[in-house]
Order: C-alpha cells, then structure tokens, then sequence
C-alpha cells in the first residue's frame, strides 16, 4: 500500500486562485502568486514566516503582512487549510485532497499521510451538528527522531 498522498497540480490550482480573485473581485498580484505557488509546491506545512523567509530574496518589496493577509484571503477562498498542532504556530497546507496528517512532536514535523477508506468517525446520537470535513492527525515521534534517540515529546516550538 502507497501512503504518499497526491500533490496539487500547481499550474491548475494557479488558474483556480486567479479564478477565485476574479470572482471576489480581488486583485491578483505577482505577490499573491509566489504566496501561494510556494504554498503549493511545499511538503512541508510552512508557516507565514517560513513562506515570507523563502520569497523575500525573490521579491523584496514583500513584506510580511502581505504573506499573512494572503494566507488568511487563501484560507477564506477555500483553497488552503490550516493545520498543526496545539501551541504550534499557524501552519497551512494547499493540498486539498483528501489526505490526514502526522505529526511528529519532538521535531515540528508535518507529513501528509493517505489512508485506505474515509476516516470514518461516528458522532454520538442527538448531536445537532452536520460535518463538512474531516481530518486525522497523528501525534507522535518520527523515525529520524527515534533514530536520534528522541523519547520524549516536545510540543513547542518552529516548522521543520
């Protein structure tokens, strides 16, 4: 069995975003497109200061405002999720294919995982509430942790 998940394609999802803009009558700026392409081809989960820290040196009248209103506008068209774990900052991750994650909690890492079938959770009766998704993370440590001799859990601090 495959655990990798499927990736955006960034050309289509691109499209998409200007799309989106054009319909919310919001302007697409070469900005919010390197915001989101870097958000797309990462596999890592980044959080906006990862993303502002990697598009700086390419576009340097980018400021860091700009990445979180981009983030929080891409999070709002609903072509990007938010995703981490308690205490950690913000991270987000553009796949929106079906796909839950794992999270390591002594080195902040975020990984994608696919599982066989739907995640399927069974609400308890006489709940007035209508799922629209669901989302799987598993906590742990991971291997090149373990490896490292990691055993106990670190649940704070930056992406990896």
């Amino acid at each position: 069995m495959d655990h990798a998940t499927r990736r955006p394609d960034v050309t289509v999802e691109l499209e998409r975003f200007t799309r989106a803009c054009h319909e919310q009558g919001k302007p697409v700026t070469h900005q919010r497109l390197a915001v989101y392409r870097a958000l797309l081809e990462s596999h890592v989960h980044p959080d906006a200061d990862s993303i502002f820290q990697q598009l700086h040196p390419g576009y340097p009248s980018l400021s860091p405002g700009t990445v979180y209103k981009t983030l929080e506008m891409l999070v709002g068209l609903g072509l990007v999720r938010e995703v981490g774990a308690p205490g950690s900052r913000k991270r987000f991750d553009a796949n929106r294919h079906p796909h839950h994650h794992l999270w390591c909690t002594h080195c902040h890492r975020l990984r994608d995982v696919e599982l066989d079938g739907a995640a399927a959770v069974d609400l308890p009766k006489g709940l007035d509430f209508t799922v629209t998704d669901v989302t799987v993370q598993f906590n742990g440590i991971c291997s090149d942790c373990r490896a490292a001799g990691a055993t106990t859990q670190n649940t704070t601090g930056g992406v990896r």
